[in-house]
């Protein structure tokens, strides 16, 4: 594969994951009695802001999703990227290979 392909296929799977994160926690959200539009509107313009969530009604997440396939078909499987994985050593190690401290 192409270096430019790999990039974007890369770069979609990640716009996706924001996308499944933010509707996933509106869905809790209403789950746990809050209202989804109320948290919707909180995210906007705090620390869970990300253009995904901004474009969340309009994203063409069919595009998205078609990426995320063809990159599986060349990897095999995605990274499951939860909250229960050790999220702190996978910043440090993203940190590390941006030789950032």
């Amino acid at each position: 594969m192409r270096l430019a392909d790999q990039v974007k296929l890369l770069n979609n799977a990640l716009a996706t994951y924001n996308l499944a994160a933010t509707a996933r926690m509106l869905t809790l959200a209403e789950h746990l009695g809050t209202p989804a539009k109320g948290l919707f509107d909180v995210i906007a313009v705090s620390t869970g802001q990300s253009w995904m969530s901004d474009n969340l009604v309009d994203v063409q997440y069919d595009l998205l999703l078609e990426d995320v396939g063809l990159l599986r078909s060349e990897i095999g499987a995605l990274p499951a990227g939860g909250l229960d994985d050790d999220v702190e050593q996978a910043i440090l190690q993203a940190r590390a290979l941006l030789g950032i401290d």
